[in-house]
């Protein structure tokens, strides 16, 4: 029979159980186990595997050892973990609302931590240095407009032989002048709010351009900011996620689409939520950042998460207090009837208490073990023993 083994993920053979045909009977079990204290029974080392292969239990030697069962009726994917992850944004996603012209900030009118629709306003300004540039841009379309009128009027001329052909070059290179000054001008533009383009008073009002949160403001009512500095963090719905750091054992679990479940630590309700992206690059704390978004309904900017990270493969899961550790290998107790078999297997990945094992090394929906398998490998050992 082959297993996978957990680290490497090669397959490994398991050496077989051999059978004999020797089975003590259950009461001179009984005498013999009643002779050894608990404590003795506990403490036996596994000594070899081929010296019984299964063995009778009846309901009152269950009980008496504390045994419980479990049968294993449906594939699954192992939780390796639950992490901590919390609503961000990453750095390259996060917008500077910010000025081209000096303005001095009049007053702000939204709260910092507050959610933003798009067209709210967000502050008053007060700025000349913008209202003189719009002014000057309009002077500027209507010399424009002007001269292409003038051009088109010596080109006529030109024609008529009543005017010279410098003369319509001359035109020409002054309108070509002023083309590029308007398409530098709009440049300029695309960065303020279109209502402003035909206003005729030096007070502004920002509104938001999308809808978002307004995370922390860097001018205060009364400075002036220069248009090299920002006035304000603002984080778009369209950008939020949850930020999950992990070890890269982790993030190798991972994948981009890959659905994961995340619990609301303060509701605790859960949710779906996928695999954005997985950043390579390593964080300040030597961890893979792994990005989530919700599939339904928007998180909010510092919302705490629990991620649970499954394991990449199926199998069936069990308690890690299925595993008895003997003779330096993982056993389980497979149950059949009215009779047990210690099984050696390697767990496919462990995690969060569990361990998930790989269906090759088991029959369709076992009956394991899952509690009290260190007294039923001890008895299981001393009626080896006495069968020798």
């Amino acid at each position: 029979m082959t297993f996978l083994n957990a680290s490497s993920h090669t397959p490994v053979t398991r050496t077989s159980v051999t059978r004999t045909s020797v089975t003590p009977t259950v009461a001179k079990r009984q005498h013999r186990l009643g002779m050894l204290p608990l404590g003795a029974l506990l403490g036996t080392l596994f000594i070899a595997t081929s010296q019984a292969d299964v063995l009778p239990l009846d309901r009152s030697e269950q009980q008496r050892l504390g045994v419980e069962f479990s049968t294993l009726t449906t594939l699954a994917q192992l939780p390796l973990a639950v992490l901590p992850g919390s609503t961000a944004v990453s750095e390259h996603q996060r917008q500077q609302l910010m000025m081209p012209f000096e303005a001095r900030v009049e007053q702000w009118l939204q709260a910092p931590g507050q959610h933003i629709d798009a067209g709210q306003p967000l502050l008053q300004l007060h700025s000349h240095e913008t209202l003189a540039f719009l002014q000057s841009h309009q002077r500027l379309l209507q010399n424009t407009r002007l001269c292409h009128q003038r051009l088109t009027y010596l080109k006529d001329r030109q024609n008529s032989g009543l005017s010279s052909r410098l003369d319509v070059e001359e035109k020409s290179l002054e309108c070509q002048q002023l083309d590029d000054n308007v398409s530098s001008n709009q440049q300029v533009l695309a960065h303020l709010p279109a209502d402003w383009h035909n206003t005729h008073e030096a007070e502004f009002t920002l509104k938001s351009s999308s809808s978002g949160w307004l995370m922390t403001l860097y001018q205060q009512p009364g400075q002036i900011a220069n248009p090299a500095d920002g006035l304000a963090e603002f984080w778009p719905d369209s950008a939020l996620a949850i930020l999950v750091e992990m070890p890269a054992h982790l993030a190798s679990q991972l994948q981009p689409g890959q659905s994961l479940n995340v619990q609301d630590s303060h509701t605790t309700v859960s949710q779906a939520a996928r695999v954005l992206r997985i950043e390579q690059r390593i964080s300040v704390t030597g961890q893979y950042r792994v990005w989530l978004q919700l599939t339904e309904g928007k998180p909010i900017p510092g919302q705490r998460w629990q991620v649970t990270i499954p394991s990449s493969q199926t199998g069936w899961t069990v308690p890690a207090a299925a595993r008895v550790r003997a003779n330096g290998q993982s056993w389980v107790f497979l149950k059949q009837g009215d009779q047990v078999e210690p099984v050696a297997i390697v767990p496919i990945a462990e995690g969060a208490g569990q361990l998930l094992l790989t269906p090759a090394d088991l029959p369709a929906e076992p009956t394991l073990a899952i509690r009290g398998t260190a007294a039923l490998m001890s008895y299981w050992q001393a009626s080896s023993e006495g069968d020798e």
